[in-house]
């Protein structure tokens, strides 16, 4: 029985001291346990002090290992060793058959010490010298009854090559937006490889994240108010569906399901309740077509899908309502996407306006980008554009603003470019790269 840290000399049960302890009874004949540290045994059927001739090999006996924690091996010679040299080796029966071996090479004059685990039951070392006679040779075996501490070093101490390490190899593991554990990878250059979000967001390796680039065009700028950087004739401000049912129609027969125009195109938006929505529809021509969908609250952009041998639109391709009076977006001819620099963050995500870019074609342009939100604390402000940037730029030029600090864009908010030309004549062109994050 243990009392207070005592081992009774009258417990019902016998204890096994093992050889890192001692004991000592005291004058009540109570048993009395000191740790004396580690104690080890040296094994003589694998050490020498013997200097070998040039060539020679010193080989060891099998030695049962099994009550064995560690070996540690400390050589010390004036004469190199061969190539791989010092062979240990590990048998599960005696020697009989070799499970597995390590081998190292020894520099002339350097004292090193090995350690490994007992990881069999049967162990010896074999030693190979070099080309040359030795005058000097130390290999002694030690068994240790536990593990020990490989070696120290104060931290102010250089570390150079001949320093004693341990070994520790070791795979740097994640846990993915998947919940799957993944291993982190080397380049190259056997450097940890260190991948860039905004790249890895543009592949669509991240889930839940995907990146936009959105363009947009307006010539013939106004000068006195801000144009929305859009093809739509004649708009300055871009106008939205608010929920309805659109149609598609071109001014060219050539814009159709077996022409040489545009055939089919997507038409990208967002539905009454937020949500991502796309819509395939085929042209007819200078016959509009309707929308199966009825509640198009805000269309993102449209592009298309499949062409004939022009490539492009052969004529200008409007997305109206259905009354053919309000026109929402605009593919010019001899293009095949519209080119509006606006965007709506869907429900449930987050939008990080991360640069924008703009250029001024003709005349100098002055650039704002523009959105519903606050500009401090990031809010949403349903219908009115805040500057959140500004560029100007003189005529021919460009430029693009990386942000150090991405937007941040609320669902429901409206991004968007708008220009003013300081002449007549103005044209200018841009887009903003935004990241979308679903919340």
């Amino acid at each position: 029985m243990v009392h207070g840290g005592r081992v009774s000399a009258a417990a019902p049960y016998q204890y096994q001291i093992y050889d890192a302890l001692s004991t000592a009874a005291n004058e009540d004949g109570e048993l009395k346990v000191f740790v004396e540290g580690i104690r080890g045994e040296i094994s003589e059927d694998n050490s020498t002090m013997s200097p070998l001739l040039a060539d020679q090999a010193f080989t060891g006996d099998w030695v049962n290992v099994l009550n064995v924690a560690m070996i540690y091996i400390n050589i010390t010679s004036d004469v190199a060793s061969a190539t791989d040299g010092l062979l240990i080796e590990h048998s599960a029966d005696g020697g009989t058959t070799t499970i597995s071996s390590d081998t190292f090479t020894i520099n002339a004059g350097a004292e090193k010490t090995f350690s490994f685990q007992a990881s069999t039951s049967h162990f010896r070392v074999i030693y190979t010298n070099g080309g040359s006679d030795q005058t000097l040779f130390q290999l002694q075996t030690t068994f240790k009854s536990v593990y020990g501490k490989p070696s120290s070093h104060r931290i102010q101490d250089s570390i150079v090559e001949e320093d004693d390490a341990e070994l520790v190899k070791a795979v740097i593991t994640g846990e993915d937006p998947n919940g799957v554990f993944q291993n982190a990878k080397v380049n190259n250059e056997a450097a940890l490889s260190v991948t860039d979000f905004l790249f890895e967001a543009a592949r669509g390796s991240i889930p839940g994240i995907k990146m936009f680039s959105i363009p947009g065009r307006k010539d013939s700028l106004s000068t006195s108010a801000l144009d929305d950087l859009t093809q739509i004739p004649g708009t300055i401000v871009s106008p939205e569906p608010g929920g309805i049912q659109l149609e598609v129609v071109s001014s060219s027969t050539s814009d159709t399901s077996a022409g040489t125009g545009i055939q089919t195109l997507d038409l990208h938006y967002l539905d009454t309740s937020g949500a991502e929505q796309t819509e395939l529809i085929t042209l007819d021509g200078t016959t509009p077509v309707n929308t199966v969908a009825t509640d198009i609250d805000f269309v993102q952009w449209c592009h298309a899908k499949t062409v004939g041998t022009a490539g492009v639109a052969v004529g200008n391709i409007s997305i109206l309502d259905t009354t053919g009076t309000t026109t929402y977006e605009y593919i010019s001819a001899g293009g095949n996407q519209s080119l509006s620099a606006r965007y709506k963050v869907p429900t449930g995500k987050t939008g990080y306006v991360v640069g924008w870019q703009a250029s001024g074609i003709t005349k100098k342009i002055d650039l704002r980008l523009r959105a519903t939100v606050e500009r401090f604390d990031r809010s949403l402000i349903p219908g009115v554009f805040l500057f959140q940037d500004i560029l100007v730029l003189n005529d021919t030029a460009s430029g693009y603003i990386p942000f150090a600090l991405p937007l941040k864009m609320p669902a429901g908010a409206v991004v968007k470019m708008s220009a003013v030309s300081a002449a007549a004549g103005g044209d200018a062109a841009g887009q903003f790269d935004i990241v979308l994050v679903e919340d």
